[in-house]
């Protein structure tokens, strides 16, 4: 395909088969001739046309002119020696099984915004809210759309840079759509940013899309999970105050995440998969831009002339390196959702111009509710008196109850609180308490000092939020929420009930309970 034609290969084997008979030949010498080398080399000759056909039908599929020609010679060729009458007639079937195979092929997968034209073009089907979606189902038809994509590519396609050509439909067209899907995946959450109105609406937008990250890397999709990740990156400074306001968890999350986008060789080759087949999906985007590097730096002829096969040896090698981690992917079974399906292809994408445009004028007014908070990076940070103190106590009562009617993990752990009678972790459980203080002091000292430790009901609205910054700390079901008393024992019974019990966390540098 870099150095010849389709048709320019038939007239070679046309010119083989017909080739020159010697010159009044004697009988012994014209049947040697017909029987060591006639017969042999037409043999041959419709070999090669029944591999061609069998192995790289695209020739034929794009050119009726060709399969003519070959239909033609074969009757031809019947013709002048009936001994490869079987064997073209084999190719002639083999010509006809495959048309009838390619009338029949479908494209299964979308490219993402391929169908958007305008807002009111969107059919009714496709008109879905972000929130309507669940990431779970979004994430595995992401990875379905993507396999299906380079479970389609042909070797061809990885020559000539086919895919950034104006004929890229005909010459490389899963590249091509491989490499918009990867790109559109990052410019969709990134348009889909800069619409939201307020750092609130931004906020579930970043953390739905974190967790589809989150759900592509364990179905070990690092493809989609990277173009994810790098519309994230691309705006590290404009959607600070955003992030700003993200839970611990999600935090956490984002720290695992960002690893992976900005160094995902070292991070995603520790976590490929032991057993096969399996889905894997690598960052094929990697693959392809050092198939541009070969083309760009290797010529197609050498200084003597002569085709340059290291070159498209080096090509093949990374052809060889997408398709064999797809055909170790072999098991990948999920149905397509055409609702999920139709949502994507006729999701709006912006230009470039439209999105450095409103990434300028981006709202960044904390979130309601939230207003006295975040200035140390994050929510809870300092606040201003005992007034925010009392504000403060009120949201964590609130929060606790809302993710405790949201989160059954959440219900389970604390069931758990008030279950578990075991003693021997305590030790351990302080310990952790006093570094989760010690990282977090600002924020336990309005959780856990002064009035908000002397109550038992705000003791015991914090645990949750202990329990939910060491999710992995089991033990801290021992500690369990008890008003304090006096230090010393000779507190009259009158003072002890009269004035609140003295903090002793380490915040206040007293004794620790």
């Amino acid at each position: 395909q870099t150095f010849t034609t389709a048709n320019e290969l038939l007239d070679l084997l046309i010119m083989r088969f017909n080739m020159p008979q010697p010159k009044s030949p004697s009988k012994e010498q014209a049947r040697l001739f017909k029987t060591e080398k006639l017969i042999p080399i037409h043999f041959r000759v419709m070999n090669v046309l029944k591999n061609w056909v069998e192995k790289y039908y695209i020739d034929f599929k794009q050119d009726t002119v060709l399969v003519q020609r070959v239909l033609d010679f074969i009757d031809k060729a019947s013709v002048a020696n009936q001994v490869v009458e079987k064997p073209g007639s084999q190719v002639k079937t083999l010509i006809a099984k495959k048309a009838e195979v390619a009338s029949e092929e479908t494209f299964p997968f979308v490219v993402l915004g391929s169908l958007f034209k305008k807002p009111e073009d969107v059919p009714p089907e496709a008109r879905y809210k972000l929130t309507d979606l669940d990431s779970t189902v979004l994430a595995e038809q992401m990875t379905l759309h993507s396999w299906n994509i380079i479970k389609n590519m042909k070797a061809r396609e990885c020559l000539g840079k086919g895919w950034t050509g104006p004929s890229w439909r005909s010459k490389a067209p899963h590249i091509r759509y491989s490499r918009n899907q990867f790109s559109n995946v990052t410019r969709w959450i990134q348009s889909l940013l800069v619409r939201s109105p307020s750092v609130a609406d931004r906020l579930k937008v970043t953390e739905f899309f974190l967790n589809v990250a989150d759900k592509l890397v364990r179905l070990k999709n690092y493809q989609d999970s990277v173009a994810i990740i790098r519309a994230f990156l691309q705006w590290t400074d404009q959607l600070e105050p955003t992030f700003r306001w993200l839970n611990p968890k999600m935090k956490t999350l984002w720290t695992k995440l960002s690893a992976i986008g900005q160094d995902p060789e070292a991070a995603i080759s520790p976590m490929r998969r032991v057993e096969k087949p399996a889905l894997y999906l690598p960052l094929y985007e990697t693959l392809f831009e050092k198939m541009e590097e070969i083309e760009g730096t290797m010529a197609d002829v050498t200084e003597k002339g002569l085709i340059n096969f290291e070159k498209r040896r080096a090509i093949y090698d990374q052809y060889v390196m997408v398709k064999l981690e797809h055909l170790n992917s072999m098991t990948f079974e999920v149905e397509m959702n055409g609702v999920y399906s139709q949502f994507m292809a006729h999701s709006e994408l912006l230009s470039d111009d439209e999105l450095s445009s409103s990434l300028a004028s981006l709202p960044n007014d904390p979130p309601e509710g939230m207003e006295g908070q975040g200035q140390t990076g994050g929510p809870g940070g300092q606040g201003g008196g005992g007034q925010g103190e009392e504000d403060l106590e009120g949201r964590v009562k609130t929060m606790v109850l809302e993710m405790l009617q949201t989160d059954a993990d959440l219900q389970n752990s604390l069931l758990s609180l008030l279950v578990s009678s075991r003693t021997d972790l305590l030790l351990q459980a302080q310990t952790d308490l006093e570094r989760f203080v010690l990282l977090c002091s600002s924020e336990m000292q309005l959780m856990h000092c002064r009035s908000a430790l002397s109550s038992p009901d705000a003791l015991s609205a914090s645990l949750p939020i202990v329990r939910h910054a060491f999710p992995s700390a089991h033990h801290l079901s021992l500690w369990s929420p008890r008003p304090l008393t006096p230090s010393s024992s000779s507190s009259s019974s009158s003072s002890s009930s009269s004035s609140p019990s003295p903090c002793k966390c380490p915040v206040c540098r007293r004794e620790f309970r």
